[in-house]
């Protein structure tokens, strides 16, 4: 099969991990201990960043997101807990002014919504103290390059255009060694670089559209409020297009999933 978005019929598909497995990786590797101060970058609706707080205890949790409506709920919905060491801003990736005040920062994502790549990541090393660890995940070429020309036709129709103009719209995909070029010149150290392809699992029609609401989130929410389940609607109909569904109604959504993990040494930015 040649089909970009192709992939094995027999590899296992995987529903979406909740916050707080997703949180477990994260303290797993970037070896947190509890009393670490965090970046989580692209906080987004607040609840993996809440999940990370509660597993630091002596140690503080700052989220930033572009979106006011996002940071707005997110501060309403998980600013106070038990530890009070979470706190949410206001920020763009690129923009960050932080210099050497976190010990680690977790960035899922947010680099493909990046208008200047180089720039964020250089943000980001600034952001780390001396021995700081990266946790840098953002989606790779491959099987989400037909999702994105099929996302350019419908922003593109007359009836979504308005509401996108600009770069406002922008998602990047990046190739692995991409990606570390930009984090080495930045001064950022690798001890791992990986790419991985997997198969998202989503049971039925439903479950389908709220995965594609959260992935597309920054992209939904420029369309007004009382449009936006139409416009979920067309996004799902471009996927429906691409992956069909199997015999018990699932979709099997193929992704392709770059990790690096690094540290900022003294004198190397």
């Amino acid at each position: 099969m040649d089909r970009m978005n192709s992939h094995n019929p027999k590899e296992k598909a995987y529903p979406p991990a909740p916050p707080e497995a997703i949180a477990r990786e994260v303290i797993i590797r970037l070896g947190l201990k509890g009393h670490e101060r965090v970046l989580h970058i692209g906080s987004d609706d607040g609840t993996l960043t809440a999940a990370i707080a509660a597993c630091l205890p002596r140690g503080k949790v700052t989220g930033i997101e572009s979106s006011v409506a996002l940071l707005t709920s997110s501060a309403a919905a998980y600013g106070k807990n038990r530890y009070n060491n979470i706190v949410f801003q206001m920020g763009e990736l690129a923009d960050m002014a932080y210099q050497s005040e976190f010990d680690s920062i977790i960035c899922l994502d947010a680099l493909n919504r990046a208008l200047d790549p180089a720039r964020a990541i250089g943000s980001i090393s600034n952001a780390l103290a001396d021995g700081g660890r990266l946790l840098l995940q953002v989606e790779g070429t491959g099987p989400s390059e037909e999702v994105l020309a099929g996302i350019q036709v419908i922003i593109s129709d007359p009836a979504w255009k308005q509401y996108f103009t600009g770069d406002s719209h922008q998602f990047l995909l990046f190739g692995k060694d991409e990606v570390a070029r930009l984090a080495e010149a930045a001064g950022i150290t690798l001890s791992r670089a990986d790419l991985a392809r997997r198969v998202v699992l989503l049971r039925d029609a439903g479950a389908l559209s709220r995965w594609i609401e959260k992935s597309w989130r920054s992209l939904i929410g420029q369309v007004p409020g009382e449009r936006r389940e139409e416009f979920i609607s067309a996004l799902a109909e471009r996927y429906h297009a691409l992956y069909p569904q199997s015999g018990d109604g699932s979709f099997q959504i193929p992704v392709s999933r770059i990790t690096l993990e690094g540290r900022v040494e003294q004198g190397s930015t």
